[in-house]
C-alpha cells in the first residue's frame, strides 16, 4: 500500500516508525526503574509542606510594576504565606 501524502509504502513507513519505538523504550524503562528507586528506596524526598522559602525576589516585566504592588498589598491583607 502506497502512502502519498508520505510518498512511502506502508512497509517502509513502519519499518521508519519503528526504529525510534525500539530505540526510545529501554530508555523509558530506565527512567522509571530509577524514579521509582529514588521515591521508594533512598526516601529522601521533600514534601512541599517541609519546604518554605525564604525570601521571595519579584522582578517585574515591562509596566507590570502597578499590578504587582496592587496584588502585593492584597495579599499582605489577606494573610496568606
Amino acid at each position: 500500500m502506497y502512502l502519498p501524502f508520505l510518498g512511502l509504502d506502508l512497509l517502509t513507513a513502519a519499518f521508519i516508525l519503528i526504529i525510534p519505538l525500539i530505540l526510545e523504550f529501554p530508555r523509558v524503562i530506565v527512567k522509571c526503574f530509577l524514579l521509582l528507586y529514588d521515591k521508594f528506596i533512598k526516601n529522601d524526598s521533600w514534601s512541599s509542606s517541609e519546604v518554605r522559602p525564604k525570601v521571595s525576589i519579584i522582578v517585574p516585566a515591562h509596566n507590570e510594576g502597578k499590578v504587582i504592588r496592587e496584588s502585593d498589598r492584597e495579599s499582605f491583607v489577606s494573610g496568606l504565606p
